[in-house]
C-alpha cells in the first residue's frame, strides 16, 4: 500500500522523485519513503524524539536526501516489491555521512 498523498511530501533525489512522511510514537519518531510513481519497498529510518541538546528532532529534506542516498547504497530498491529495508538510527546514519 502506498503512502498517502495527503500529509506526505515529496522530494527528488538524482531525478527521481520520492514520497516520504515522518510518523512518530511513544518510541520515537520514524522516517518512510518510497519510491512516488512505483511504490515498492519502503525505507525506514528510526530518530530519537529529542536530539542530545534535549531538542525535539526535525527530520529536514536534507536528511532525507541523504537517508535516500545511504539506501541505495545498503540495497533499497525502491520500486520492487520487498519487505521494508530497515536503515537503523538516524542520528547514527547520518553522522556518518
Amino acid at each position: 500500500m502506498a503512502l498517502r498523498k495527503k500529509g506526505s511530501r515529496l522530494i527528488t533525489v538524482d531525478d527521481v522523485e520520492y514520497r516520504w512522511v515522518v510518523a512518530s510514537d511513544k518510541k520515537g519518531i520514524h522516517l518512510v519513503i518510497e519510491h512516488a510513481e512505483e511504490p515498492g519497498q519502503r525505507l525506514v529510518v528510526a530518530f530519537h524524539r529529542k536530539d542530545k541538546d534535549g531538542e525535539a528532532t526535525a527530520v529536514t529534506p536534507t536528511n532525507v536526501k541523504d537517508i535516500v542516498e545511504i539506501g541505495l547504497q545498503k540495497g533499497w530498491n525502491p520500486t520492487k516489491q520487498a519487505q521494508q529495508l530497515h536503515l537503523g538510527q538516524g542520528e547514527e546514519i547520518l553522522q556518518y555521512f
